[in-house]
């Protein structure tokens, strides 16, 4: 893993972001699990002190809606703080890191979504994060799976210099104030005449592009660059044309130009720049480094607050610290005063950049018909997905039914002795408690189709697992309720939701399937690109399911166990399955989006 990495802003200046080591992502993954588990705790408590001596109906309510907020709490933790807080959680604030997206930008709810649902991923095996672990370690940019799939980076968060004395910052703001004054009369004095500005910045250019260029081009544009240089240092270029190391010699006698435009920068001989002049740099970098840590502090409420004079200043004041920073990167200054200045400018661009909204951005199409669309353009994951699930549950059925014995093996003890009630209610769930069993369905299928998702980062390994596991259990059940006579029963109680619920699975596999594409088959695509364009399109598919989980989990919470007769629960069964088959067929044709 590299240590720090170069992103361009939009001004088109380098900013140097340092990468988050292992260690202290790993402390910070420490302190938010404690808080996690605190917060938890404290859940617990409330809801435990909430309850009275008997179980009322509000009890039930209450209950249902603990279980939800638990699983919003496991999985929606980091989501949360990383949105709202631009890319920390609490712990990466402590440790003093941020997600960031590759190209610099702040983290939006979109590249959190993919890289905290892939999460479990990460943790395997679990709960050890080796997985994760090893990817930070290999990766140049120290990006675990999940960083890779959303295009997103955990850097070090510096903002400013370490305490230092006046002497250090007027130092550097010298510096860069004799490099100006060079900049606006001429940059170099050489025996024969001056060099300026626009051709140092050509030189430059080409020692940054040369090892791209081939051997060819390398000596034609060199020549160019040189020719007109020649006659300053007292050469003559009929004397150069035809040397067989031209190359070789164009190139030292560029080199000697950078070097001899340093000296005369750090030294100041072309202009000796007056105090006020470096005292005015230096005010203008300390105000603007006290004005962005307030701004840091007080996030969008301080920017909020700001007026339009004020907000005009702090444009101008960053814009005049990025240009001080793309000469002292261009001369190459010191280290110190292009930490100082590089921490100032992140600064600057975590304050004006962290509240643009990025993400997903919908064209003349609504997220209706963004989820069908996406459906249908990758419906070869959706078949595969449903031919290992329906296989495996076919294959369990005839197997359980041949062999009664294994079902003692891949039934759950719920279903032992299942039996309808009654042949009016099918199953026996008491209204009082159908709330709890609304909820814990839900979030029950919720991580399945999470696991679904995720685990497409394993290859597709654990994606394929899953579906052929709930398959087997599926079939497995109807073989033993069919050998036990209790198929009516069964039937009667999957019918209202199962379309549904069944379907979400499926297409839960499918987005999985979509991320194992982009690491197996990335095509002309680094397989870092090719899993970033799959994830995208993964997370409409999963984000659609979660939906679908939605609507199957009351109706299984509350329709399935009522009292309504077989014949409207067939009806139920074949309304759902239309509606779904129209939806998936129409909805959001000759539409697309995009990602910001």
């Amino acid at each position: 893993m590299e240590e720090q990495i170069k992103i361009a802003t939009p001004e088109n200046v380098e900013l140097n972001f340092e990468l988050a080591g292992l260690g202290s992502r790993f402390l910070a993954l420490l302190v938010d699990t404690i808080i996690w588990f605190l917060i938890m705790l404290l859940l617990l408590f409330l809801f435990s002190f909430s309850l009275a001596g008997n179980f009322s109906s509000l009890e039930a309510w209450e209950t249902a809606l603990f279980l939800f907020l638990l699983f919003l709490i496991r999985w929606g933790y980091y989501i949360f703080f990383e949105t709202y807080l631009r890319g920390q959680t609490p712990g990466k604030r402590l440790l003093g890191i941020r997600v960031v997206r590759d190209n610099g930008l702040p983290l939006s709810l979109y590249h959190s979504l993919i890289r905290n649902l892939l999460r479990v991923a990460d943790m395997l095996p679990p709960p050890i994060y080796i997985l994760g672990g090893m990817s930070v370690i290999l990766s140049k940019k120290g990006q675990r799976l999940g960083d890779i799939a959303a295009g997103t980076l955990v850097v070090r968060e510096r903002f400013g210099p370490a305490k230092e004395k006046s002497a250090g910052l007027d130092y550097g703001a010298n510096w860069v104030t004799k490099l100006e004054r060079g900049q606006s009369k001429y940059m170099l004095v050489l025996p024969k005449g001056k060099i300026n500005i626009r051709q140092i910045a050509l030189i430059e250019e080409y020692f940054k592009r040369r090892l791209s260029l081939k051997e060819e081009q390398r000596d034609k544009l060199v020549w160019q660059i040189a020719q007109p240089i020649l006659k300053l240092f007292d050469q003559r270029a009929d004397d150069w044309v035809n040397a067989p190391d031209r190359l070789k010699r164009c190139e030292k006698l560029l080199q000697e130009v950078l070097t001899l435009a340093r000296q005369s920068a750090e030294s100041g001989a072309a202009y000796e720049p007056v105090d006020q002049d470096v005292q005015k740099k230096a005010h203008t970098w300390s105000t603007f480094t006290a004005r962005i840590k307030k701004l840091l502090r007080t996030g969008k409420r301080g920017l909020k607050k700001l007026s339009s004079a004020d907000m005009k200043s702090l444009l101008v004041d960053y814009r005049r610290i990025t240009t001080d920073l793309a000469r002292a990167q261009s001369m190459k200054a010191d280290q110190r005063t292009l930490t100082k200045l590089n921490r100032m400018a992140i600064g600057g661009h975590n304050v004006l950049y962290g509240y643009v909204r990025t993400g997903l951005r919908f064209q003349k199409l609504k997220w209706f018909g963004l989820f069908a669309q996406v459906f249908r353009n990758n419906i070869w994951a959706v078949y595969f997905s449903a031919f290992l699930f329906f296989c495996a549950a076919v294959v369990s059925c005839m197997a359980v039914r041949w062999n009664p014995e294994l079902a003692y093996e891949l039934v759950g003890p719920d279903f032992y002795e299942f039996e309808p009630a009654s042949e009016e209610k099918l199953h026996d769930i008491p209204k009082l408690v159908r709330p709890i069993a609304a909820s814990s369905i839900l979030t029950n299928n919720l991580q399945v189709i999470i696991l679904a998702f995720a685990f497409g980062l394993t290859a597709g390994l654990g994606t394929i697992y899953l579906l052929i596991y709930n398959g087997v259990h599926l079939g497995s059940v109807i073989g033993w309720m069919s050998w036990n006579g209790n198929i009516r029963a069964l039937l009667g109680w999957v019918m209202p939701h199962g379309a549904t619920e069944i379907s979400a699975i499926i297409i839960a596999g499918a987005a999985g399937f979509l991320l194992a594409r982009g690491i197996l088959i990335p095509g002309r695509l680094k397989r870092s690109a090719a899993l970033k364009m799959m994830a995208k399109k993964a997370l409409v598919l999963e984000l659609g399911c979660m939906a679908m989980l939605v609507v199957a989990g009351l109706i299984e919470g509350f329709v399935s166990p009522s009292g309504i007769g077989y014949e409207l629960r067939i009806l139920i069964l074949a309304v759902s399955i239309l509606l779904w088959v129209l939806y998936f067929y129409a909805a959001g044709k000759s539409e697309s989006f995009s990602k910001a």
